[in-house]
């Protein structure tokens, strides 16, 4: 730590020149001098205190009309404090963010709900409403039950105790087997009886005759119809808050 010394009429007049470290300069009296404290120089707008000088506060900065109060500071005390957030809005210095109001002197907070896709805050009614259009609300719709038959589709139907998968590859790959099964028996390089290997999964195969594909295939047609009769009852209303969970028991129940 070191003392430094400074001229106290210059001071006085706001200037901060360092005019001797740890001893006063011998052309100066011990009654002109003033000094500071610390590892650097004196730095900023000096207070006089006796025979040192210290940094002026924010509010003696204010009161010599140095600094001047921002938008969220405040004087009490003979102290320059801030708003805090809440305390701004109740002052009407910044605008209320969507959901909030000022009741009884008091912010009120709401949150939105998730059954809105764009949710918009209506001032006037102090409530959460709906911004999207009829045309989009529809649109998302769609988006989720396509996503949810998807899900089905990969998850298959059960038939004589195998999981076939009804996505439009394994729906396509079942018709190509049974066509040219169907042209191999017609040409007689093939029978009724003629069994062909089928992977229902990596780990499931079975041997299935002409038959057995045919009965694979409709259980699937009638699979894929109860799809989507649950997609066609979701779509009796408008509605975007709709969980597999929820697409999934229907589809169970209805087969029950």
């Amino acid at each position: 730590m070191n003392k430094y010394f400074y001229d106290k009429n210059k001071i006085l007049e706001g200037e901060t020149y360092c005019i001797g470290i740890n001893d006063i300069p011998n052309n100066y009296k011990k009654n002109e001098v003033v000094s500071f404290t610390g590892e650097q120089p004196f730095f900023g707008y000096p207070i006089l205190e006796n025979d040192t000088i210290r940094q002026a506060t924010k509010f003696e900065l204010y009161l010599k009309n140095i600094y001047k109060l921002k938008k969220n500071e405040y004087i009490k005390d003979n102290q320059i404090l801030e708003y805090s957030t809440e305390e701004l809005k109740l002052e009407k210095l910044i605008p209320l963010a969507p959901g909030e109001y000022i009741q009884d002197n008091k912010l009120i907070k709401t949150e939105s709900s998730d059954n809105f896709l764009l949710p918009t805050w209506n001032i006037e009614k102090r409530i959460w409403e709906e911004g999207t259009s009829e045309e989009g609300l529809i649109k998302e719709q769609d988006r989720i039950l396509q996503e949810y038959k998807e899900k089905l589709f990969e998850l298959g139907y059960n038939w004589n105790g195998h999981c076939q998968k009804a996505r439009a590859k394994d729906i396509a790959l079942l018709e190509s087997v049974i066509s040219s099964t169907d042209l191999a028996i017609n040409k007689k390089i093939m029978t009724q009886d003629t069994t062909i290997n089928w992977y229902f999964n990596r780990n499931d195969a079975a041997k299935l005759k002409l038959e057995d594909f045919y009965n694979l295939k409709l259980a699937g047609i009638s699979f894929v119809q109860e799809v989507y009769d649950v997609e066609a009852s979701f779509k009796e209303e408008i509605r975007i808050n709709i969980t597999f969970e929820e697409f999934l028991l229907k589809f169970n129940s209805n087969k029950s």
